[in-house]
C-alpha cells in the first residue's frame, strides 16, 4: 500500500513540474524572411509580404541588401543565414534575421508598412 501512495504522490510532483508550452514573459526569437531578387525587396512577416516604409507611409528605397540588413540590425534584428534560389537564373537571395522578443507585437516596434 505504501508503494502505491509512494508513486501516485511521485506522479502528481513529475506532472506539477513540466514544463508548460506557454510561458509569458519569457524572450523567443521571431524571425522574417527578406527576399530580394536584385530589384525589390520584400520582406516576410507575420506569414505576410510587407513593404518597409518611412513614418510617412512612404516605401522606403533600399539600394542593396547590405542597406536592408543594417536598417533591420539598428531596430534589433540579427542576421542569422542566407541562401540563393538554385533554381532560379536572376539573382534571387533569401535573408532570414531574427529578434528576440518577448509578444509579436514587439517584434513590429519601429517596422513601419506600405498600406
Amino acid at each position: 500500500m505504501r508503494k502505491i501512495l509512494f508513486f501516485i504522490v511521485l506522479c502528481c510532483c513529475i506532472s506539477a513540474s513540466a514544463q508548460r508550452v506557454d510561458k509569458p514573459g519569457e524572450a523567443y526569437d521571431y524571425f522574417c524572411n527578406i527576399h530580394a531578387d536584385g530589384t525589390s525587396f520584400k520582406v516576410f512577416l507575420l506569414g505576410r509580404n510587407h513593404i518597409l516604409a518611412n513614418e510617412d507611409g512612404k516605401p522606403i528605397k533600399f539600394k542593396n541588401i547590405t542597406e536592408i540588413i543594417t536598417y533591420l540590425s539598428k531596430i534589433g534584428w540579427v542576421f542569422v543565414d542566407s541562401y540563393g534560389d538554385e533554381k532560379s537564373s536572376s539573382n534571387d537571395l533569401h535573408i532570414i534575421m531574427k529578434k528576440s522578443v518577448t509578444s509579436d507585437e514587439q517584434a513590429l516596434e519601429h517596422l513601419n508598412f506600405k498600406e
